[in-house]
């Protein structure tokens, strides 16, 4: 059985990666508040924790660059939300003044480090 299942590296500037867990109170929240902010990484969090039934779950969002960035969110703004049983904490991170690769990879070695800190509570 072969997986049709939409596609997404990440690759694309400004094109998020949404996974089952980000739904209709997804959009909602994008609506008032944007794609990058705390309140979008919350609410996915939450989402993927529901619906994939995980004990722990984290969401990322933000402005890897080169483009999108503006004076209010820059490029190099990371959230993330990370979803528990003990309920859903946000961060805000900025990776400024680095290349589209870097600004990834910070933001994916800060997020495996919220799981882990998440993981020995």
């Amino acid at each position: 059985m072969s997986d049709t299942s939409p596609k997404n590296d990440g690759d694309v500037p400004q094109t998020p990666s949404f996974f089952t867990g980000c739904a209709i109170g997804c959009l909602i929240i994008i609506a008032a508040h944007g794609a990058v902010s705390a309140q979008t990484a919350a609410e996915m969090a939450v989402g993927i924790r529901e619906r994939a039934g995980t004990d722990i779950a984290l969401s990322v969002t933000g402005i890897a660059g080169p483009d999108g960035g503006t004076a209010e969110k820059p490029v190099g703004l990371v959230y993330y939300g990370i979803a528990t049983a003990a309920g859903v904490e946000t961060l805000e991170r900025k990776f400024l003044g680095l290349d589209h690769n870097l600004v990834r990879e910070r933001a994916a070695m800060q997020g495996l480090d919220l799981i882990r800190r998440a993981a020995l509570r």
